[in-house]
């Protein structure tokens, strides 16, 4: 997506008059719908003020600049570039990473990794370039233009308040701490003529033809889900060319990794990760695994919902992995129970929040987490406290802490913010929010990039759903657990059955229902749809999520009598008002493209569509 773009004769003018700042200021109010702090402006005003004085004169007026270029399909911003035409008339991009930084140090033992002053704080964060080699593989990977028409990206970074001068602020640029950066130039306060000289020489010729404007155009290759390429993750000399981690994934895999290798003399650790929907959990926590397993160390992937699981071994069965191996690795939650402390050096568990802490337990035992955190050396729990989906998903981040410290364990928390799902669209996971009420900001997102329809029937929503699904079977129907499953024992009866509309749940002879070529005639549920993506969701809401008096409400009586969900909340009317809430957020953000919803309750299909059309309205005055 274009936030600013402009020839290099009018960027110049725009930051020699201070409108730039305004200029890209207006673009994100306008379309992506959020405000930005003065932190932020104060950042772009100095930075491109630092870059505006390397763009020579050699570089040709017609040019094209673009600022905070966002990838499509992901919450990354690149930002700056410049477009134009070398001596052999190829079409070049350079990527440009901006700093404002004045000194930073380097992170022993953690690949690209550096530390420095953000906010007001110190912070661990990947290195500038490997950074912007990180974004450059991201839009390649993604854009068809880019690939059949060959153009170059060229990735740098520009540190334009730092001096290469201290010997810590020399080793950001030193190959042998640093390798990526024979590829990825750094550029530091005292580089301007280099940084010039290396822009001009790739930015020979005018851009004639709309580099930028064809890449944002062209068409966008399907994202990869987790399910598609984990054995590629598996398998050493493939891993690298799936997923490349980026920015808060980085700094989350190095760390996790330093702490295995050291695991046997650096004492217990235990790790909080905390993301949303699609922010990368279950790729890192994947990777991790592997590398560790790769490295001898003793590890297992750990979720309470067996649907990933089964899913995951499904994939790596048919690619000749063999069972036992992947039962090995593969792991549900109660499998620690009884087993010896330390057993495992790492033990990575997903989803944390489906962890119990009732029911089969002995006495001497707390919970599940609690388990997972005596029986290894290094404990990572993956955890989003918006997707307890029932009475028994107790583990929160407080109690993992809890837990911890009664192990004796150094705790580490960490973050994940950029999120991959729902096409990068940060203003459709708000969106979400605010209609289940979950949190309230003050966004807009852009249909054209996240499409999202409410249908007035559930039959247009399974046609719909059954068209896309003819591409790659990736597009699923999901729902409201408010049908009881009669086709459990009884496989010619129907479930969910709304007026002339008749289907079944998930089949009962499968455990992979997410990845089965015949899945798509079945609705799916949260039990078999957390944890996994697709392409295109349809969503059915239920009665237990209504819209009454001004507000949207959840009715728990109208639950299936075959859901056990809100099992255990007794008379605790918040907590079964919170998760049916939390399980219609799972399903409504399981599509990385895009969303069907039909409504049982008309007066919340007709005020879905009514904050969908306020959305648009919104989005579209600012055009």
């Amino acid at each position: 997506m274009i936030i600013y773009q402009k020839s290099k004769r009018e960027f110049a003018k725009d930051v020699e008059s201070g409108d730039v700042v305004y200029s890209v200021h207006d673009a994100f109010n306008k379309l992506l719908g959020r405000r930005v702090g003065a932190r932020e402006v104060l950042s772009w005003h100095n930075s491109l003020i630092a870059i505006n004085d390397c763009l020579s004169k050699s570089v040709p007026d017609e040019a094209t600049v673009c600022i905070e270029y966002k990838i499509p399909n992901q919450g990354l911003r690149i930002d700056f570039l410049i477009a134009g035409k070398d001596r052999s008339n190829h079409s070049n991009v350079i990527i440009v990473e901006l700093k404002q930084w004045s000194k930073a140090s380097r992170v022993a033992e953690k690949d690209h990794i550096v530390k420095t002053y953000i906010n007001n704080g110190e912070k661990e964060v990947p290195h500038p370039c490997y950074q912007a080699w990180s974004y450059m593989l991201s839009l390649r990977e993604y854009n068809k233009v880019i690939q059949d028409d060959r153009i170059n990206l060229l990735p740098c970074a520009y540190l334009h308040n730092l001096s290469l001068n201290t010997e810590e602020n020399k080793k950001l640029a030193n190959e042998n701490y640093y390798p990526l950066v024979k590829e990825v130039p750094l550029f530091s306060r005292h580089d301007d003529s280099r940084l010039s000289s290396f822009i001009s020489q790739h930015i020979v010729y005018p851009d004639d033809d709309g580099i930028i404007e064809r890449i944002d155009k062209g068409r966008i290759r399907p994202s990869k889900s987790l399910q598609d390429v984990i054995s590629t993750i598996m398998r050493e000399k493939d891993r690298n060319k799936e997923f490349t981690l980026i920015d808060s994934q980085k700094v989350v895999f190095e760390s996790l990794m330093l702490d295995v290798k050291n695991s046997t003399t650096r004492g217990k650790k235990v790790f909080i990760i905390k993301g949303g929907p699609g922010t990368g959990k279950s790729v890192i926590a994947i990777n991790v695994v592997a590398y560790s397993l790769e490295l001898g160390f003793g590890a297992a992937y750990v979720t309470k919902n067996a649907a990933p699981r089964n899913v995951y071994g499904a994939m790596l069965t048919s690619d000749g992995y063999k069972k036992k191996m992947i039962s090995g690795i593969f792991k549900g939650s109660s499998a620690f129970d009884n087993i010896d402390s330390e057993k495992y050096d790492l033990i990575v568990c997903d989803e944390a929040h489906r962890l119990s802490n009732r029911g089969q337990f002995t006495k001497s035992r707390k919970d599940q987490a609690d388990d997972i955190i005596r029986s290894s050396r290094v404990a990572v729990f993956f955890i989003d406290e918006d997707q307890a989906v029932t009475g028994a998903d107790l583990i929160t981040c407080a109690l993992i802490r809890e837990h911890a410290k009664e192990h004796n364990a150094e705790i580490i928390e960490y973050s994940l913010e950029t999120q991959f799902r729902c096409n990068g669209s940060d203003g459709y996971l708000s969106f979400i929010d605010n209609l289940l009420g979950l949190h309230v900001d003050n966004v807009f997102f852009d249909r054209r990039d996240y499409r999202v329809e409410v249908l007035d029937s559930p039959t247009l929503v399974m046609e719909k759903i059954k068209e896309l699904n003819k591409v790659n079977n990736k597009a699923r129907v999901l729902a409201g657990y408010c049908w009881d499953w009669n086709s459990k024992n009884n496989e010619s009866t129907y479930d969910i059955e709304i007026g002339d509309f008749k289907a079944t749940w998930n089949l009962n002879s499968t455990k992979t229902w997410a990845i089965d070529k015949d899945s798509v005639n079945q609705i799916g549920c949260i039990h078999t749809s957390q944890g996994l993506e697709f392409e295109y969701v349809g969503v059915i809401i239920g009665n237990d999520l209504r819209y009454e008096n001004g507000r949207v409400i959840t009715d728990f009586t109208k639950i299936a009598s075959t859901n056990t969900a809100l099992r255990g909340t007794k008379d605790d009317i918040s907590r079964k008002d919170r998760i049916i809430r939390n399980t219609y957020k799972t399903l409504l953000t399981r599509g990385m493209k895009g969303c069907f919803i039909y409504c049982v309750d008309k007066n919340l299909s007709s005020y879905i569509k009514r904050l969908l059309n306020e959305n648009d309205a919104k989005r579209s005055s600012f055009e």
